[in-house]
């Protein structure tokens, strides 16, 4: 009885932290993390910068991340770069001015998604 009052007066007057499920990234992680690599487009971005953001270990985000997104972070960061190819197609900006943007190393990276550069 004296085992049964510790433990309901432990458990209605204690919480756990949030921990962060393991197989999963919050919205709000990925939203920030997102928001993230947009704003530094043009400089080198690190998959261990990215796992920081989220708490995680480099090789635990790589995984957790490709598992959710359907791509690697390297990947994910090479397509958010691609996309200012529409940037290009509206004719606003020149290539170079757009590749030096979105961190590639030059336009002549955008003629082969597979050559691009995470400079």
């Amino acid at each position: 009885m004296a085992y049964s009052f510790v433990n309901d007066l432990v458990s209605r007057h204690t919480s756990m932290p949030p921990r962060p499920a393991r197989g999963r990234l919050g919205s709000a992680t990925l939203q920030k993390m997102r928001d993230d690599v947009v704003a530094q487009l043009d400089q080198r971005i690190e998959v261990t910068d990215l796992a920081g953001l989220a708490g995680r270990s480099a090789f635990h985000f790589t995984r957790v991340f490709t598992r959710q997104v359907g791509m690697t972070p390297d990947r994910y960061v090479v397509h958010l770069r691609q996309a200012a190819l529409w940037r290009a197609r509206e004719g606003r900006m020149s290539l170079a001015e757009i590749a030096a943007e979105t961190g590639f190393v030059d336009q002549s990276h955008y003629r082969d998604g597979s050559a691009a550069c995470m400079a």
